[in-house]
């Protein structure tokens, strides 16, 4: 929680981090060795998925390690929804080597100390082949979100940042969330998000963004990784050299799906968001897209973010 820099700057929820030795997302001193395991296991699990990619392309190689309701955030379009309709989705598209070639490698896995709840992260490569056959690469950052389904298996419950195929998704991800029956945990989640969205509104950017990012947390929108140190930067930048031409900007957004782990110290959640800017003569224009947010608990109780991405999409979703 681009077009293209300029909601990079906003939405590092918008969504994927420096690749730097002190990246630490999660205190691993209260894991065990089964915990450890896991770890392995979401990694390897990952690579996996990468090397059967290269040969039948990104949507079949995923199908068997989803769960049943995983979502999928294309880069730039509708997302799609539930394993069914990713099935289906897969078979209107022939990988087509040539012209495109996606690899990625994942840097780290993170999950609860209930092994329930976890995401791996990386960076990949996207190269692909006009009609000049002139070769273009993109690279830029990925997130997979992992549960453990009641077999005790690990399952894929969100992607984002690895499907270029935007026009598959055909109508806005559901709203999940229903405010009568939601749980403390989840409400703590649902409120901070909004919270967080409020100040954006009220205040600024890079400020709410400083405010609700951990410590060891980071922001990626596009190829341009954020941490807090970036928003401090952001703010005493914007204080020493205010630009009195900038365009008025509001970046707003609302979560329709959460989840806490078991332990309580880890969660994530996903919905849309609507970014307006507006030029000094009054036009507009507006964009639109989803964020996902993985969020942990401090020491102080608070909820943080740690990881935070997003996509757009060509039309409202909000």
């Amino acid at each position: 929680m681009n077009k293209q820099l300029i909601i990079v700057l906003g939405i590092c929820i918008l969504g994927l981090l420096p690749l730097f030795s002190g990246d630490n997302p999660m205190n691993t001193s209260k894991l065990t060795n089964n915990e450890k395991s896991d770890k392995d296991i979401l990694l390897e699990t990952d690579r996996q998925i990468s090397t059967i990619a290269r040969e039948q392309g990104f949507l079949k190689a995923i199908i068997p390690f989803l769960d049943e309701n995983a979502i999928i955030f294309p880069t730039n379009g509708y997302p799609l929804y539930g394993k069914d309709f990713i099935v289906k989705s897969s078979e209107k598209v022939e990988f087509l080597g040539r012209e495109s070639i996606l690899t990625w490698a994942p840097v780290a896995a993170e999950i609860s100390t209930t092994s329930d709840l976890g995401y791996t992260y990386g960076t990949f490569e996207h190269q692909t082949t006009n009609t000049s056959s002139t070769p273009k690469t993109e690279t830029a950052y990925y997130l997979f979100i992992w549960k453990k389904n009641n077999t005790q298996k690990w399952k894929i419950v969100v992607s984002q940042g690895l499907l270029f195929i935007s026009q598959l998704g055909d109508k806005p991800a559901p709203n999940l969330i229903d405010k009568s029956k939601i749980d403390s945990l989840n409400k703590e989640i649902v409120e901070t998000e909004l919270a967080f969205s409020n100040y954006s509104v009220t205040h600024n950017r890079p400020q709410a963004f400083y405010n609700y990012i951990a410590p060891n947390g980071v922001a990626i929108g596009g190829n341009t990784p954020r941490t807090k140190e970036t928003y401090a930067e952001l703010i005493e930048k914007a204080k020493l050299n205010p630009d009195p031409n900038a365009p008025k900007t509001t970046l707003e957004w609302k979560p329709i799906y959460s989840f806490v782990s078991s332990s309580g110290e880890l969660a994530y959640d996903y919905g849309p968001w609507r970014f307006t800017q507006t030029d000094k003569s009054g036009n507009s224009q507006v964009f639109y897209g989803y964020f996902i947010t993985v969020w942990q608990k401090q020491a102080d109780k608070t909820w943080k973010f740690i990881r935070d991405c997003g996509n757009e999409c060509p039309n409202p979703v909000y």
